[in-house]
């Protein structure tokens, strides 16, 4: 960690550089390759993903759903579908334009990734972006060690390690970040935030500047009450 950087960059991953929603997209890829149930995961798939466009998704009933079926197979073969959906799913869908936007903005300060996705699924994304785990701040999935998936070998619990990197405790989350590398906001001498999601609008506030970012129709009419710029990446 510079300890010199004086700004901060907070970036959201789904819909805001990837058109896609990560999350939603692992889901849809495990029915594919016949890890879960077609029928009856796609379904609460959709369930979810709407719930969540909508801002009532109950956390912790959604991480029971999307957690589960990491604990449900070894490590080995977790790892060959996760680099088969970054090849098929991700890589695709990877802009040029995000990517300009993220090395524009790593040139003048420290970037952070900071997504309710799990970093099982968001790490490899996030690689793609630049950003290593220690830039990454997201829901981390806890195995049989009670430690970070990427720093040992053993399986998963279908639970969740620590706090949910959602709404309001994306703060939690950042702020833990900044106790870690012996920082505090005021390090800082400027923030920017960047998300396409009304769900964002807890961190988007904790930032000096927001930055709505191909956002939805909630954000869209928070950003122009509050006078934040739009931002339209894809």
């Amino acid at each position: 960690m510079n300890n010199s950087a004086k700004i901060l960059t907070l970036f959201d991953l789904d819909h805001t550089l990837l058109p896609i929603d990560s999350d939603q997209q692992w889901g849809k890829f495990l029915a594919k390759v016949g890890a879960v149930n077609s029928i009856m995961h796609t379904q609460k798939n959709e369930n979810y993903y709407q719930q969540y466009q909508a801002g009532v998704l109950n956390i912790d009933e959604f991480l029971n759903f999307c957690l589960n079926p990491l604990s449900l197979y070894d490590r080995e073969q977790l790892t060959v579908w996760q680099n088969q959906y970054v090849h098929e799913i991700i890589q695709p869908n990877i802009t040029s334009s995000a990517l300009k936007l993220v090395e524009q903005m790593r040139k003048k300060s420290t970037c952070l990734l900071v997504t309710a996705t799990n970093s099982f699924v968001a790490l490899p994304v996030a690689k793609l972006f630049g950003f290593d785990e220690n830039h990454l701040i997201a829901t981390e999935p806890d195995t049989f060690d009670n430690c970070e998936w990427y720093n040992t070998t053993a399986n998963f619990t279908g639970k969740v390690l620590g706090t949910p990197c959602f709404q309001k405790d994306k703060i939690t989350k950042i702020e833990q970040w900044l106790t870690k590398n012996n920082l505090t906001k005021q390090d800082f001498s400027f923030i920017h935030a960047f998300s396409d999601s009304h769900n964002d609008i807890p961190m988007l506030e904790w930032a000096d500047m927001a930055i709505a970012t191909n956002p939805d129709s909630i954000l869209i009419e928070h950003a122009k009450q509050n006078a934040w710029p739009l931002l339209l990446l894809f």
